[in-house]
């Protein structure tokens, strides 16, 4: 990810890179920039629900239902559910997640709702900060406001009849006897704890875990008076307590990372299960009915007990980067939802056997996007997290890949992808983390950090120019020269071809053998003999000065494009030799990314002097832009990516995801001639057609692709090396036109 792919690096005290002596970014201001990004970022967490003022060909695909930090969930049945979270976001569906409803959603700033509670299929309730609580009375249909809520941040809901029930707040616990009419504070500060986690087994009789500021006592605290006073019965830091029946109860213990078990209604306790380690069932506890209790823990690793507690296996592993309040309910032993940060919501409908990620996408910033098909490809984000669609993004399957995972002083966040075919795929970012798929996403292997690349690697872009040739590039954190690194061998190993203290922003290849990368100062190089060795160019000076290159796209050998902060946006079409200045023709802040789809045409995700997002398009080789809004700040879109067809993706803020399908499928009848010859081991494949220049076609050679440009004479041709016996050849895009045949000895 290049220099300013955050939203907050844009604003107006953003600490602007100086230029050394050859034209890139010095390292000190580098490292000042990253600092106002890093610490920026942890603000961007969530997407926007509501639809954004969009062009009529974009969608939004992602994230869904919500990118905000989920709270909490309630069911009405297996299949209706109520989930809540931050900007007081409380989503509805019927159809156990496949399609939601947004009941109550406000934008960025506002206060998180905690906690949703359904007594039965009428009387739900929500709380939030203070008064912003809401209760239904007919299914959650309609939201009635509850103004008589006390001050407190109300994290916990339980009711024992329609109108009869108790909240508990960071330092308060309140009942109402009229559905929430009116609310009476039973205790306060500093004698109510601060709640953890809560639960009532009848209206007098409760536990709470938390802390109790008068005594300083942190553990689990009983009251027999619905709240009024609190005395503590298990003097050891605790996060949550679940009832199983009138005398039995459950805590989980994190001062000792065990579960304890009372059979007295709460008054004496000893340990039961545990030591865990620290993805043991901690964070939440929930009773599902008979012996079945579920546990989380703080990074989302869900537990199961079938037997009370005695004993716990883990049935999925949590997803989380960083530790969370996580929380599991359950509708009965077979039905249940875990919630999560940036949406991730995850459930069960066979009593916790399996588990399945039910959000698609996420809310954490989409750092790199790169569809390979219409149908295949990925959008990568920060903290190692990944997004997968096999079906054009209708579903972006989530996960989280990590060596170390994110530690203090270490990030192990992805900002660069690159998909070679439809199985070969390689991922990597900060920390010098490198993963590489052979199967099209469903395992991944880290082939980086820390035996194959630095820790102080941070990986910007990644380009192959086959399966086994393959380039990472970026920035040296430590000064060593070492910020570009190569593999012959798929990346199973790197090593350093050149030593080079920038800060490198891309890395394409046309073909085989002819490819480029940039720096963020203008600075490049161009190879036509697969990276053996490289030719050293500069880009020219805009108006505004030298460049500072965000983004870079190659068409082809020859057609190129580079875009950047300032307006700057350049292009070749010889190869690099030389480059054209244009200009979009309107004040832009910065240009973060191009998808580039021939010398006349290209697409630019940017940022205009207000900070707004804009896509811009050009079919005119630059001459003219046309500007299309399909977001609003803060959404700021940063990458772009485009298919053969002419689909495109565009991702940033929050994780949004956008999408418009291209105008049409490629025009087979246009191809005349498919051909295919071998003499000494080189088989060429050529096509003779009528197609527009730029046309790309996948030509296939017993289950080896290369990419085939189509020139102004519409021709194409391929070649590949050490070939032997006959060889097939074939237009993958076009199934009906007969296959080549090529006797290669």
């Amino acid at each position: 990810m290049p220099l300013a792919r955050s939203l907050f690096a844009w604003r107006s005290d953003f600490s602007f890179p100086t230029l050394d002596e050859r034209g890139d970014p010095t390292m000190g201001s580098i490292e000042r920039a990253h600092v106002r990004i890093l610490t920026a970022a942890s603000l961007a967490l969530a997407a926007m629900w509501c639809p954004s003022v969009a062009a009529q060909e974009w969608t939004r695909q992602a994230p869904f239902p919500t990118g905000r930090n989920l709270k909490a969930a309630a069911f009405i049945s297996p299949t209706h559910a109520f989930i809540v979270g931050e900007n007081r976001h409380l989503l509805e569906t019927a159809d156990g997640g496949d399609t939601w409803k947004p009941r109550i959603v406000d934008d960025w700033g506002a206060g998180p709702f905690y906690d949703v509670h359904f007594f039965d299929e009428r009387y739900g309730y929500v709380t939030g900060n203070n008064s912003d609580a809401f209760r239904t009375i007919d299914g959650g249909q309609t939201w009635i406001p509850m103004t008589g809520v006390p001050a407190g941040s109300w994290r916990d809901i339980k009711f024992f009849e329609p109108g009869v029930g108790v909240i508990g707040a960071n330092g308060a616990l309140a009942y109402t006897d009229d559905g929430g009419l009116s609310w009476q504070v039973q205790s306060g500060y500093p004698d109510c704890p601060i709640v953890y986690g809560m639960d009532f087994w009848s209206v007098d009789n409760g536990l709470v875990a938390g802390h109790q500021a008068r005594s300083n006592i942190r553990g689990v605290f009983r009251t027999q008076d619905t709240g009024r006073t609190w005395t503590p019965v298990l003097a050891l830091t605790s996060n949550d307590v679940a009832f199983i029946s009138a005398r039995t109860a459950l805590a989980a213990v994190v001062g000792e990372l065990s579960i304890y078990r009372s059979t007295d209604g709460g008054q004496t306790w000893r340990s039961l299960a545990g030591p865990f380690e620290a993805d043991g069932p901690m964070s939440d506890l929930e009773y599902a009915g008979g012996d079945t209790v579920f546990g989380i823990s703080g990074g989302g690793d869900i537990w199961r007990s079938t037997n009370g507690g005695a004993s716990w296996t883990r049935q999925f592993e949590g997803v989380g980067d960083l530790p969370y309040d996580w929380r599991v309910r359950a509708y009965d032993r077979n039905v249940a939802w875990a919630t999560g940060p940036y949406g991730l919501l995850v459930g069960t409908t066979d009593g916790g056997d399996t588990w399945r990620i039910l959000n698609r996408g996420m809310g954490l910033e989409v750092t790199d996007v790169e569809m390979f098909t219409d149908a295949y490809g990925y959008t990568i984000h920060r903290n190692g997290f990944l997004s997968r669609t096999t079906d054009g993004g209708e579903h972006w399957d989530v996960r989280r890949l990590k060596v170390t995972g994110v530690q203090f002083g270490r990030d192990e966040g992805l900002s660069a992808v690159h998909v070679h075919d439809a199985d070969f795929a390689v991922v990597g970012g900060p920390g010098g983390v490198v993963f590489i798929t052979e199967d099209g996403g469903d395992t991944w292997e880290p082939t980086g950090f820390p035996d194959g690349l630095p820790g102080d690697l941070d990986i910007n872009a990644i380009g192959f120019s086959s399966r086994t040739n393959g380039w990472v590039v970026g920035q040296d954190l430590a000064r060593r020269r070492r910020s570009v690194f190569r593999t012959t061998d798929g990346g199973r190993s790197w090593f350093q071809p050149f030593e080079d203290a920038a800060v490198w922003v891309a890395v394409e290849f046309a073909d085989d053998q002819y490819g480029s990368m940039h720096t963020a100062g203008g600075r490049f190089l161009r190879t036509i003999d697969g990276g053996e060795s490289w030719t050293e160019g500069a880009l020219p000076d805009t108006p505004q000065g030298s460049p500072i290159v965000e983004g870079a796209d190659y068409v082809n050998r020859d057609v190129g494009w580079v875009v950047g902060w300032w307006g700057a946006v350049e292009r070749t079409l010889d190869g690099g030799r030389s480059w054209q200045v244009l200009d979009f023709g309107r004040d832009i802040r910065v240009a973060l990314d191009v998808a580039a789809v021939s010398a006349e045409e290209a697409w630019v995700v940017a940022a205009d002097e207000r900070q707004d997002p804009l896509l811009l398009h050009t079919i005119d080789g630059g001459r003219s832009w046309t500007p299309t809004v399909i977001a609003r700040f803060p959404e700021v879109l940063s990458e772009i990516s485009r298919t053969r067809s002419g689909s495109l993706w565009a991702g940033g803020f929050g994780g949004a995801v956008f999408h418009m399908a291209g105008t049409g499928g490629l025009d087979c009848d246009a191809i005349h001639k498919l051909s295919a010859k071998c003499r000494g081991g080189k088989l060429t494949a050529k096509v003779k057609s009528s197609l527009p220049q730029g046309t790309e076609l996948t030509i296939d050679n017993d289950g080896d692709p290369r990419l085939m440009m189509i020139n102004a004479r519409g021709k194409g041709k391929v070649r590949w090396t050490g070939q032997s016996g006959m060889r097939d050849v074939c237009i993958a895009e076009c199934p009906e036109i007969e296959c080549a045949a090529a006797n290669c000895g």
